[in-house]
């Protein structure tokens, strides 16, 4: 699960990717549900059956105890073996890597600013770096991989490698909606309509990987496999998860079922149904159309004088509708 704990956050990367709906916004998102309880957290941690939760923002550490306790919450209600990892950017107090340790954080994940990546020595991320180190979690670095910064990624490495970091996390560029326009300001520009991934980023990524001499773990994570292997996990996750019996779950977690539109709902429901008895108890009505599987749909459709469409969803909170074709 992906715990959007705020969008609040001190610093204004120039590369940040993070939607307008939620850029320095104070709420809570529990993948893509808006959330307003603890409850809602975990009922949306079971309808995925998340086996984890990646706590995110904005930057969490703008609101520290309001993290601290959603680690405290996912332990207790999930256990030692729900793994926790958590992203921050800003210097915060010391006392929370301690305070969020003992609650059970499995791995804390550090985005120093590009300023400071070849010198971090010294610096407050060094000083968060090594409290951290004191600590049983997994501790490491996560930034962009960002084109003509080969040797600040190279410097970052061996210094995480010296002082005994686990890791360093080299992640694709992405050109968002609402970075697009600062990339181009620094030649940076995306490379095509189906990706959203940065031309050259790929290639500063591998280049740190091969001339790296250290011993720590390092990764590499296209933009593609955000969508095309993490997001589409979580999306099955869920489907299996919250599907009814019209909905039919495709292989990338998607919900396909036939709807019908009409001016009074009760009305057509009573029409179909007396007309094919056999709809009986399988047509759903709800958020202001009816449902049914789409397959039977497709075979009625004609034979009624309402709108007909087999609508393609996603199984999250809001149900966002990607594809619909009309019958």
């Amino acid at each position: 699960m992906v715990l959007f704990v705020t969008g609040r956050c001190m610093r204004r990367c120039f590369y940040c990717p993070t939607s307008e709906k939620r850029r320095h916004k104070d709420a809570v998102y529990a993948n893509e549900r808006l959330v307003k309880s603890d409850d809602e957290v975990i009922d949306e941690a079971k309808k995925m059956s998340a086996l984890g939760t990646g706590i995110t923002g904005g930057d969490p550490m703008v609101v520290p105890g309001r993290t601290l306790r959603f680690i405290e919450l996912l332990k207790d209600r999930f256990g030692e073996r729900h793994h926790v990892h958590l992203y921050t950017g800003i210097p915060f107090d010391s006392a929370y890597m301690r305070k969020m340790a003992e609650a059970g954080l499995d791995e804390i994940r550090f985005h120093p600013t590009l300023g400071i990546w070849h010198r971090m020595g010294g610096s407050a991320y060094g000083r968060l770096l090594g409290t951290a180190l004191q600590t049983k979690m997994d501790v490491g670095v996560e930034i962009p991989a960002l084109p003509g910064y080969e040797n600040r990624m190279l410097t970052l490495a061996k210094y995480l490698d010296e002082i005994g970091a686990d890791f360093l996390n080299l992640n694709e560029l992405e050109s968002s909606e609402t970075n697009y326009r600062a990339l181009n300001r620094k030649d940076y520009y995306a490379k095509g309509d189906a990706t959203c991934g940065v031309e050259g980023s790929e290639e500063a990524a591998m280049y740190v990987l091969k001339n790296a001499d250290v011993k720590l773990s390092l990764h590499y994570c296209p933009s593609s496999f955000k969508d095309a292997v993490q997001l589409r996990n979580r999306l099955l996750r869920r489907a299996k998860n919250v599907a009814k019996r019209h909905e039919v779950i495709t292989s990338d977690g998607t919900l396909v079922k036939g709807i019908v539109e009409a001016d009074d709902l009760d009305i057509a429901a009573d029409f179909i149904i007396k007309k094919f008895p056999s709809l009986k108890g399988v047509l759903h009505i709800g958020r202001g159309r009816i449902e049914v599987e789409p397959d039977r749909l497709k075979t009625i459709a004609k034979k009624i004088p309402y709108r007909c469409f087999i609508i393609e969803e996603y199984p999250t909170e809001d149900r966002l509708e990607v594809e619909r074709e009309q019958l």
